[in-house]
């Protein structure tokens, strides 16, 4: 897509996975932080740290009641979408491949599970969790019965998922760049 007021281009990878209710939501959860919610996470080392190809860099994975989206997300200068594309790649085939490291998985487990400390730190953000869980799963409860179940899950459930669901079969890919750059742009 062509945009007159885009400064830089904007790059996204959409893997198509299960809903919060199946049993994989987990493990898709911890993939999501070691591949790239936080500035530890390998695709931002290796990416803006590392090669310096992107701006910014971040994995999320979103699993509402229905099936769900495991998003990446840069930022970039057009010139480098391939290099950066086919990096993400290397790195999602790498998880896929050599499970993380006790170590890696157990600081992904620790992220999530302060966020959601940090998320209830304030009645509003409670109630806020609790609604959300009421509202999008039908299960007040959702929270402690996920964390729980976090703790269950092993570096080679990480890569399982990963080689499941990362597929370049199973992906939709967006670019919005700027006017003077969509014309030079391809992806494969």
């Amino acid at each position: 897509v062509k945009d007159n007021n885009a400064r830089e281009t904007r790059l996204g990878l959409a893997f198509h996975i299960p809903s919060s209710q199946g049993n994989d939501v987990n493990a898709l959860d911890l993939a999501s932080d070691i591949l790239g919610a936080r500035e530890s996470s390998r695709l931002v080392r290796v990416l803006k740290k590392e090669k310096g190809l992107v701006n910014s860099i971040y994995a999320s994975s979103v699993t509402p009641k229905d099936p769900g989206l495991f998003v990446i997300s840069a930022t970039l200068d057009a010139k480098n979408l391939k290099p950066v594309t086919e990096t993400i790649m290397e790195e999602v085939s790498r998880l896929a491949s050599k499970p993380p490291s006790k170590e890696e998985l157990d600081r992904a487990k620790t992220h999530i599970e302060s966020e959601h400390i940090y998320g209830r730190e304030t009645v509003q953000g409670m109630a806020r969790g609790v609604g959300s869980y009421m509202a999008d799963l039908g299960d007040p409860e959702f929270e402690q019965k996920y964390l729980r179940l976090n703790e269950q899950v092993t570096p080679e459930q990480i890569s399982t998922v990963v080689k499941n669901y990362l597929t370049a079969p199973n992906v939709t890919v967006s670019v919005l760049a700027p006017e003077k750059d969509s014309n030079s742009l391809r992806i494969e």
